[in-house]
């Protein structure tokens, strides 16, 4: 069971891991709020182990030094009735010394307050540092849990996507989807692949800036990959050469992909322009490589794609 603390004023209970203050004559622990101190006077506080009150404590002790004073005062006055008079040069004397003394007592305290200011100045910019610094690792740490859950959510979607196909160019716009089947047929034909219609089924389609966008859902991933390689042997395929149109309008097949792959990859285009020389996706990964012999890298991230960037 965690131990609580009970705060003297309000009488709520304070966490354990709160920060608190104890009083130093009362010895009550009390909230920064009760006891009208802030978070950066508090830090400062704990790291130069300066001794904290609360106010009424506080008065309670000026109090009494006051009544002290008063005492001392008094019994001065008595002194000074009972020593024998002094010539009137030497009181005046006197008087120019206690004057001078207490412009040096005053200009001291001037010079003691500043230094003291800039002291706490310090102490309170060091506090806030220290603040700053724990919340700039929050930060950080908050960027990485949410970097991590927007990866997770992605293999997600691409996972969900895995089956799909998105041709692009086969049909002109809304009013040609009734030609659809036939089309489709037409170009696993040219492509010399079977795909039975009873294999695969219409999602949607989508106007893109490149013409309507079919994206087909397939029984499994083995027959995505059969068309994929038959379509990079083919090469270049038109309406034209497939025999769904009199145009050399260009079809597309591509995997489908989630938004933020889909954003990456856009990006990671621009690696073309820093030595790459290819720039592809598979499986919902962005891949890229400068020469046909070399490795490909696997770009996971907008920062990665950065880094490659320079």
């Amino acid at each position: 069971m965690v131990n609580l603390k009970q705060c003297k004023k309000c009488e709520q209970s304070i966490a354990k891991s709160s920060l608190k203050l104890l009083c130093g004559d009362c010895r009550g622990y009390y909230h920064l709020r009760c006891g009208k101190v802030d978070e950066v006077d508090a830090r400062i506080m704990i790291e130069n182990k300066a001794p904290w009150r609360r106010p009424l404590c506080e008065n309670d002790i000026e109090i009494d030094n006051l009544r002290k004073t008063q005492q001392r005062k008094s019994l001065l006055v008595t002194q000074q009735s009972s020593s024998p008079s002094r010539s009137t040069e030497e009181l005046e004397l006197k008087e120019m010394i206690r004057d001078l003394q207490k412009e040096m007592r005053e200009c001291r305290k001037s010079v003691d307050f500043i230094s003291q200011m800039y002291e706490e100045e310090k102490k309170r910019t060091k506090a806030l540092s220290v603040m700053v610094n724990e919340i700039s690792r929050e930060n950080r740490t908050l960027k990485e849990e949410v970097e991590k859950l927007k990866s997770v959510r992605n293999k997600e979607e691409n996972k969900k996507l895995d089956k799909n196909l998105c041709i692009t160019g086969l049909i002109s716009d809304e009013s040609d989807k009734e030609n659809l089947q036939n089309k489709l047929h037409s170009l696993f034909q040219a492509l010399e692949v079977t795909v039975p219609e009873s294999e695969y089924k219409v999602l949607e389609n989508i106007e893109t800036r490149n013409g309507m966008k079919t994206v087909i859902s397939l029984e499994n991933k083995d027959k995505k990959y059969v068309i994929l390689k038959a379509r990079a042997k083919k090469g270049k395929i038109t309406t034209s050469s497939v025999g769904v149109g009199d145009e050399n309008t260009p079809i597309y097949i591509n995997e489908d992909m989630s938004k933020d792959t889909y954003t990456l990859f856009k990006k990671a285009k621009e690696l073309k322009n820093v030595d790459y020389k290819h720039v592809w996706h598979r499986d919902g990964k962005i891949l890229a490589r400068k020469n046909d012999n070399d490795k490909p890298v696997h770009i996971k991230n907008e920062a990665m794609l950065d880094e490659l960037l320079g």
